[in-house]
């Protein structure tokens, strides 16, 4: 077992609440329950801080994660969850930049064309999250099998 497991485990959860909240704000959007949805993407965003300060005080704690004992397909699942990763965390960011004048305006819709980019950009971010939760799963289980 990895020493770094549990700290992995406690990711494991603020990503799967991070998806629950995403999902959910996706939900009332559909619904037409905007201030919902930005409230719990909001959420969401904040979700996602939490880890970068918590894997940032790990790094400087317990180091970087070896990699040693990972099979050639461990390390491939790996780099491909840390890339769904940073897919999420770009397509949200852009999402979150084409809200902003909505948000701040006190508008209640964005335009047209800037809804159907943010729509893009926000099922992008869903999409990856959701693949980057079943490859962590994956790597959970490499972590826990050292």
């Amino acid at each position: 077992m990895s020493p770094n497991l549990p700290f992995w485990l406690f990711a494991a959860v603020l990503f799967a609440s991070f998806c629950s909240c995403a999902l959910l704000g996706w939900r009332r959007a559909r619904q037409g329950r905007l201030e919902d949805h930005r409230r719990l993407m909001n959420r969401a965003i904040g979700l996602v801080l939490l880890f970068v300060v918590c894997y940032l005080i790990k790094l400087l704690v317990a180091g970087r994660e070896d990699l040693g004992g990972f099979s050639k397909a461990e390390i491939v699942v790996l780099r491909i969850h840390e890339s769904l990763v940073g897919l999420m965390v770009v397509a949200g960011s852009v999402a979150r930049l084409i809200a902003r004048p909505a948000g701040t305006l006190g508008v209640p819709h964005l335009p047209t064309k800037e809804a159907r980019r943010h729509r893009f950009w926000g099922r992008l971010t869903l999409i990856s999250a959701g693949l980057a939760l079943l490859t962590a799963t994956y790597v959970l289980r490499a972590l826990g099998g050292r």
